[in-house]
């Protein structure tokens, strides 16, 4: 399935919807592997909801190099994706090496647009 660039912003969306919603339990997390646990959930529902169909055309100026494109938005998506699992891996690791404080400060840069 096709998705639109329109359709991808609402993934964000929804990140950020369900941070909102997860904020408070976030907040009162006792420990690292329940933060991760919650953002890995976060990062998992936001990659397999399913997207709209494209409300329009590719428009000349995005197939210009001018605006994102559906290819654009897909790649920087991965790398998205990507970058937060590599981020959660690394938190494990501290948490099962028991440091607590650098675990949580490893999920900020995922945590914190998410507003968690």
């Amino acid at each position: 399935m096709k998705r639109s660039f329109a359709g991808r912003g609402l993934i964000a969306l929804a990140l950020i919807g369900a941070a909102a919603f997860a904020a408070p339990a976030a907040a009162q997390s006792a420990t690292c592997r329940e933060e991760i646990a919650e953002l890995d959930g976060i990062i998992g529902q936001a990659a397999t909801k399913p997207v709209d169909e494209p409300a329009a055309t590719e428009t000349e100026a995005a197939r210009m190099h001018r605006q994102p494109t559906a290819a654009s938005v897909a790649g920087a998506e991965a790398q998205s994706r990507e970058q937060a699992q590599a981020t959660l891996a690394q938190a494990r690791i501290l948490d099962k090496q028991g440091k607590e404080a650098e675990c949580r400060e490893t999920l900020k840069p995922i945590a914190a647009p998410l507003g968690l």
